[in-house]
Order: C-alpha cells, then structure tokens, then sequence
C-alpha cells in the first residue's frame, strides 16, 4: 500500500502541474483501487480550486501539503500587484475556506463549516505577503510577520493577531466588528485602512489610522483610545502609551512599496527591521548604543551590503560581517 504522505505529495504536485508521467500513472491507479480513493482525491482538488479563488485570481504559484483532515497547509502566492514580494509559508492548521461562488451552491450549516476555524499566515525573512482574507478584508504582511486569523460562524465574529506589522483594509461591516490583537492591545474595527506594528520581544504596539476609526481596547478589552484619520496609537517598552499625529503617512506605510524610513528611531528598532527584511542576524556590540536614535532610509531593492554601507556613512557606526552574523559597532 502507497504510504498517504506519498499520495498527498503526488496530489500536491499533480494541482502544481509538476508531476511526472510515472507519478501520474502511480497516482491513477491509487485512485482507481477504491471509491474512499476516488472520493478524497475528488475532495482536494475542490479545496485547492477554492483556496485559489479566495486568495487570488492574480499569477498564483501554488503549493500545498494536505494535513490529515485534507485541508491545505501550504501555498504560495506571486502577485502581480506588489512585485517581487512572495506570499509564503500560509500554515493552515484547522480550515475549511470558501469563496461567494461556492456559497450559492451549498446550505447555511455547510458554508459555516467550511468558513469556521482557524488558520495562520507566516511571511519569512526577506518575503513580505499580500493576501484577502475569507471575509474579504485585505492584507500586507511585512517580512518576519505572522498573522492568525479566525471565524466563528455562530457569532460572525472575525479575529486575527499579529506579531509583526501589517496593513490592513478590512472589509466594511457595521454588525461585525473585525478585532486585531496585537501586544497588550486589540484594535476594534468596522471597515477602514490601518497599519499595525507588534512586537512581544521589544513589547511595543503601535497603530496607525489611515481611513475609518478605530478603538484601542486594553488586555480587559476597556477601550482606551479612539484614532482618527492620521493619528497613531504608540505604546513603548516602558509601558507609556500615547496618541500623536503623523504629518507623512507614506513614512508609516511605504514599507508596502520597499521602503523604510525611520526618523528618530533607536539603533534597536532598525537593527530589528534590517534583521526580518535580509533574514540575517544583527547584534549591536555596544550596549550604549541600542537605544542611541537615527534618521536613515532603507531600500529593500538594495542589497544588504549596500544598505550597511550607506548606514555607516550616515550613522557613523562600522560593521562586521561574519557569515549570517551582522556586528554594529561603533567606529
């Protein structure tokens, strides 16, 4: 008997239109020696069909690896839309996905089914992800990002966390709040664009509105700010929070085009961001200098030797490369 691992790789790779002439004569006749055969292969290639509407229509590259329960685990997405940024690793732990084109065709109690669960996005190093989630609401996750989302079909209640930054457009509904967690604090929406940063590491949190409004809710899910257009909710490592305005919201969000700009931002912050976008490792030798601050910019088109370069120049600080390992010195 052909091992089930094996047969889902060969499904995985036949939807990826990679499979070779002997794997598709291994894979016919595995499916050809039962009905439950016939009737699981049947049901991966419905999921793969409407994990692919729900995504995108938009030059997907697909690539998935089937859990137990048959859902999709894997798939990668190029889009025409953001270039050069690669939708990978989405880790679907426990999902039945659908799109508006399969719901006019199945009951209430089967697309609550298939909308239910949970499942998480992870961008790696150097790959930021642009995605829709099942609701509609789209989204740009940053590189060394991961975001969770829920549904719950009982009560229409749509939830995600981040550890990372992202962008969201959320789609707009007034009886369903969409709710962000995000490091001590969730972000209650109905329908607006808005940028969000978590880090447990650094315990930072940082939101910022660019259309709509947005509450902030505390760990007791007290509201205990409300942001309009152009504001931004920061809170530090010491646990202050404030409320500022921004007066360039492309400095917040032109990370979504490959550029980032810091303005008075410590040496720790902008190691943290040159680490998750070149996926290497950066270490600040001197400890003084962590929470020294800089004004720089950094284009992700650049190669990392090039940006490090250019930062030396502008900070006055020298670096060291050994292998993955990135030293900051000072001179």
């Amino acid at each position: 008997m052909i091992e089930s691992e094996k047969i889902e790789l060969l499904i995985l790779r036949q939807l990826s239109q990679e499979i070779s002439d002997a794997e598709q004569i291994v894979l016919d006749n595995w499916i050809r020696q039962s009905d439950k055969n016939r009737v699981f292969y049947q049901k991966q290639v419905e999921l793969f069909k409407a994990q692919q509407l729900i995504f995108s229509k938009n030059d997907i590259a697909l690539s998935r690896e089937l859990t137990k329960t048959g859902v999709i685990n894997h798939l990668l997405r190029k889009s025409n839309k953001v270039k050069n940024f690669v939708y990978s690793s989405l880790s679907v732990m426990l999902v039945g996905l659908v799109v508006s084109t399969l719901l006019f065709n199945t009951s209430i109690e089967e697309k609550n089914r298939l909308l239910a669960g949970e499942f998480k996005i992870v961008a790696p190093a150097n790959s930021p992800a642009s995605f829709d989630l099942p609701d509609g609401t789209k989204v740009m996750l940053n590189a060394a990002s991961e975001l969770v989302y829920s549904y719950n079909a009982a009560s229409n209640s749509r939830l995600a966390s981040i550890e990372g930054e992202a962008f969201f457009n959320v789609a707009h509904d007034k009886k369903n709040a969409f709710l962000v967690e995000g490091y001590q604090h969730t972000v209650k929406v109905y329908g607006t664009e808005f940028n969000m940063k978590s880090n447990s590491q650094l315990k930072q949190c940082e939101v910022t509105l660019r259309e709509g409004s947005v509450g902030i809710l505390n760990t007791a899910h007290q509201e205990v700010a409300r942001l309009e257009p152009g504001q931004q909710f920061f809170l530090n490592k010491e646990g202050n929070a404030k409320i500022q305005a921004v007066a360039h919201m492309n400095e917040v969000t032109d990370w979504t085009t490959g550029r980032y700009e810091f303005k008075d931002a410590t040496l720790e912050e902008i190691a943290a961001t040159l680490s998750d976008l070149y996926g290497v490792n950066i270490v600040i030798q001197d400890e003084v200098l962590r929470n020294k601050r800089y004004r720089c910019v950094i284009q992700k088109e650049q190669s990392v030797l090039k940006t490090l370069q250019r930062f030396s120049i502008i900070t006055n600080l020298d670096y060291e490369i050994n292998n993955e390992l990135i030293t900051l010195k000072q001179k």
